[in-house]
């Protein structure tokens, strides 16, 4: 009887989704989590705890916001970006972060893949009061595991933010963000 437990047993330790992946994926969204808390309430500041020093962020096929390459790039765009004066909401609607690369020496993975939808909703102040717009987007990251303690030592590495669709007042976004 045991004979038939055993390859089981051996397929769910060693596969990805295995207990310990599955506490990666949580700091992964966690991660995630937090960075469109700190995008939503202007504390880009705390990107350095979530971004790899030499991230690279990009939003193909907008060209109205470069390219950043590195942590302090990035959170020096936001501030131009977005400035704190936007009132915004990002939901996180769908995600799948799946194990990919090299592992170490326990087998773990370190480095991750995932592909998220959100929707950016900004709310209009001043003279656009009650009026709103909201945007579609897909995000494809990559993640890294380093040996930081906060997120269990994962860091986003590549974000790439493809904008898909507008939708209400676009006068309420942030002007580099309209099409």
């Amino acid at each position: 009887m045991r004979i038939y437990f055993l390859p089981l047993l051996l397929l769910f330790v060693c596969s990805p989704f295995s207990f310990g992946f599955t506490n990666d994926v949580y700091y992964i969204e966690t991660l995630n989590a937090d960075f469109y808390i700190f995008l939503d309430t202007a504390k880009y500041e705390k990107w350095d705890s979530i971004l790899t020093k030499n991230v690279t962020l990009g939003f193909p096929g907008f060209d109205k916001i470069p390219t950043s390459i590195g942590v302090e790039s990035v959170i020096a765009s936001a501030y131009t970006v977005f400035p704190s004066a936007y009132i915004a909401q990002t939901a996180i609607t769908t995600q799948r972060i799946t194990p990919v690369g090299p592992t170490d020496e326990n087998y773990a993975f370190t480095e991750a893949e995932a592909i998220t939808y959100l929707t950016f909703t900004y709310f209009g102040t001043g003279n656009l009061t009650g009026q709103s717009a909201t945007v579609y987007s897909r995000v494809d990251d990559t993640f890294v595991k380093t040996n930081l303690p906060i997120y269990g030592g994962w860091r986003t590495s590549v974000r790439a933010i493809r904008f898909f669709g507008f939708t209400g007042n676009l006068a309420v976004l942030p002007a580099d963000l309209r099409p």
